[in-house]
């Protein structure tokens, strides 16, 4: 007599992310997209892992690709007008992602802290006329003012020469 015994497999390990704690901050550049990818393993060996959002306050500005561990943002994010936090003016964003193996008493969360960094993406703007009109023998033309959208930027002038800039004929005069 022959007896064959065939042993199948149970879910009996949670998965577990690969951080080794309850919480990872990220910085990422305003414009970006990309957060990363947060794997986690599971020691059963032919568990199905599923990646999803969880919770988080700004869990809505998120995507996550649930075969790999994949996180992005929705849009990309600008630093001047980032939408995290209670009041949508904060740099900073948090996200609650969760791994499962299908046992939901078996669920691992991770909590992500994004920080939103600047990047000077915004050409100075003049706010003066550049086309003033003056009598002659006055060596003061004109002050010039510009604005910057980029938080903490500061502008700094300069006459261009000829070789810089062809329709600047004058430039030795200034």
């Amino acid at each position: 007599l022959t007896i064959v015994v065939s042993i199948t497999d149970v879910n009996e390990f949670p998965p577990a992310f690969n951080a080794g704690d309850n919480q990872q901050d990220v910085n990422v550049a305003e414009d970006s997209q990309t957060v990363g990818t947060y794997a986690a393993t599971d020691n059963d060996g032919t568990a199905d892992l599923t990646y999803s959002i969880d919770s988080g306050q700004d869990n809505g500005l998120f995507s996550i690709n649930e075969d790999t561990g994949a996180l992005t943002f929705t849009n990309a994010v600008d630093f001047e007008d980032t939408p995290c936090g209670a009041n949508e003016d904060s740099n900073t964003c948090t996200v609650v992602i969760k791994v499962s193996d299908g046992d939901a008493n078996n669920d691992d969360t991770l909590t992500i802290v994004v920080s939103i960094t600047d990047v000077n993406d915004e050409l100075p703007t003049f706010t003066s006329s550049a086309t003033p009109s003056k009598d002659e023998n006055i060596q003061d033309v004109l002050t010039l003012t510009s604005t910057d959208a980029d938080d903490g930027d500061s502008a700094t002038y300069a006459v261009r020469t000829a070789a810089q800039d062809p329709t600047s004929v004058d430039a030795a005069l200034f």
